[in-house]
């Protein structure tokens, strides 16, 4: 077992996202870009072995037979609290006919039997009360152990048996070095950072890390003209600045990129102050230049750091009408993205549970973001994603260390 310094703020509840960036854990280069991190504190995260899963089962199958274990691990206290309430009302009511019946007809016994009555209804209210406490702090026991296994189970069907991986470790309560979001320079303006569920394992003998984050920024909107202006400056003049015959051969070959469309109208319902909302995926391989290959929907929160980035569609238009390419040059970019890395890029399709995503790699790292819907980054309570949309998860990892195998074992742009 073995443990990595993280930071988190104080009060943290285990079923939800919480607020508050994080302090930096690592060099970062903030040059022409804003991070406003907010009140923190530190503690140390645990890690432990991922569980291997059962045998048998389909990961739906798990997922929803620990939702429905926790369903009814809350069942008892529930039924008992509903028995007191109804008890409670009970007496309540028998307490008001009584004391208008004595009233009404003037009976002496009125009193002695409205008295104990309105006793009872004091008792039968504060064992509710206590029910409450206890009720409560059982359930976030329970809840704890759910969101637990949900994350474990989650990291073993992304990472357990999968060659070149190892040593796979997992903490609900690890979070994301913040410098390695700053470092992809994929965001000009980072408002908060948040994070949960850390995963660390070596790829490939690589040092490498998988966390649930959320980044925060202004809306992308507020970039849009300046990263226009930008393109029309670094995209190629003509023709002869280009050399296609170096690219994979494409059936959409010269394609124009699709821009991006209105991104506060966002069929996913993601907000357009949402940078990112997925797992995080490092690694500790350092590049010699720059690039950034982005699989956009209409909505997503394209790159808005891009000091000393050139705009390639060309390149992107190899990849595919769905991509954008941003690169310090295009020999370092072309070092990168050979024929198999870009064929691994392309299986790493979108759809409506992997919204998008984007590699960048440069001299900080090698980083990975997958954005996923809430079939993924929410822990089920009403019912269970499908096994397809579960499977989601892993097999976007699994073409994504596809594509950083390659880079890693080719020593590609290093």
């Amino acid at each position: 077992m073995s443990q990595e310094q993280e930071i988190r703020p104080s009060d943290r509840e285990p079923s939800h996202w919480y607020q508050g960036a994080l302090i930096h854990a690592a060099p970062v280069d903030m040059e022409q870009g804003e991070y406003h991190p907010q009140s923190t504190k530190t503690a140390t995260a645990t890690f432990k072995p991922v569980p291997a899963l059962p045998e048998g089962k389909s990961l739906a199958r798990i997922v929803e037979d620990a939702r429905l274990k926790f369903r009814e691990s809350n069942r008892g206290l529930r039924i008992a609290n509903y028995v007191l309430i109804g008890v409670m009302v009970a007496l309540v009511v028998a307490t008001i006919v009584v004391a208008l019946v004595a009233s009404a007809t003037s009976a002496s016994w009125g009193n002695y039997v409205t008295w104990p009555l309105f006793a009872l209804v004091i008792v039968a209210f504060v064992a509710i009360m206590i029910l409450s406490s206890v009720s409560k702090k059982h359930s976030q026991a329970k809840l704890a152990t759910y969101l637990e296994n949900w994350c474990a189970d989650m990291a073993g069907a992304a990472y357990l048996d999968v060659e070149g991986v190892e040593n796979v470790q997992y903490a609900i309560d690890g979070h994301v070095r913040d410098a390695d979001l700053i470092n992809t320079h994929y965001w000009a303006v980072i408002n908060a950072i948040d994070s949960r569920n850390r995963i660390l394992f070596t790829f490939d003998g690589v040092s490498a890390a998988d966390t649930e984050v959320i980044v925060e920024c202004p809306p992308y909107t507020s970039f849009a003209a300046d990263i226009e202006e930008l393109k029309e400056l670094t995209a190629p003049a003509a023709a002869s600045d280009r050399d296609p015959s170096y690219w994979y051969a494409m059936a959409d070959n010269g394609a124009p990129a699709r821009e991006s469309t209105d991104p506060t109208k966002s069929s996913a319902g993601r907000s357009a102050s949402i940078g990112a909302f997925g797992k995080f995926l490092t690694f500790d391989v350092r590049a010699t230049g720059s690039v950034i290959v982005v699989r956009q929907a209409a909505d997503t929160y394209l790159p808005t750091h891009l000091k000393d980035y050139t705009y390639m569609p060309d390149v992107a238009a190899q990849l595919g009408e769905d991509f954008i390419v941003w690169g310090s040059s295009r020999e370092f970019v072309r070092s990168v993205l050979t024929e198999k890395v870009i064929a691994e890029l392309k299986a790493l399709e979108r759809n409506d549970v992997l919204l998008d995503w984007f590699l960048s790699f440069n001299n900080h790292g090698l980083y990975l973001m997958l954005n996923f819907s809430d079939d993924v980054m929410e822990l089920p309570f009403k019912g269970t994603p499908k096994q397809a949309r579960l499977r989601c998860y892993p097999d976007a990892v699994e073409h994504g260390l596809a594509a950083v195998r390659t880079i890693v074992d080719e020593k590609l742009g290093q």
